[in-house]
């Protein structure tokens, strides 16, 4: 007997409409794409999906002339070779009541913190830190529980 391939769900219509995936497309003028095509643009496209990926995702920080420098192998391509990703803007930039991260301890504690808790405890570490003295160009190293 031949297994069908069938999908175990589809999201309904709205939910579609809701998706990232569909607002990137609108993002990039695409909307008339399938899914299959717009892979097909993005493997065929690699700089221009990135691109538009970084912008899309709201990245803080500076991309450079180019998202993608290819290569004989693709292990030894370069994506974005000037860029300068402010990772810390570009994570705390929304301070919202959205969890940021969720942590579920072996013994099943589980903690949360939202985005603006976040923000606030990067901002109280930042100051303290300033305090102490350091600057930009220092290193600093934290000994933290895995949680």
């Amino acid at each position: 007997m031949k297994a069908e391939h069938q999908p175990l769900w589809t999201p309904s219509h709205e939910a579609m409409k809701r998706s990232h995936l569909m607002g990137y497309q609108a993002f990039i003028g695409k909307e008339d794409l399938t899914y299959h095509q717009l892979w097909e643009w993005s493997v065929k496209e690699i700089g221009a999906f990135w691109s538009t990926a970084w912008d899309y995702c709201g990245l803080v920080g500076y991309q450079g002339n180019q998202a993608f420098v290819s290569a004989q192998h693709m292990k030894d391509a370069v994506f974005f070779p000037q860029a300068e990703l402010n990772v810390v803007e570009t994570l705390l930039k929304n301070a919202d009541d959205r969890l940021a991260c969720i942590f579920v301890g072996e013994d099943n504690r589980r903690q949360t913190i939202t985005r603006k808790e976040l923000k606030d405890l990067v901002g109280r570490i930042s100051n303290a830190l300033r305090a102490q003295g350091v600057t930009k160009g220092d290193r600093v190293a934290g000994y933290v529980p895995n949680m």
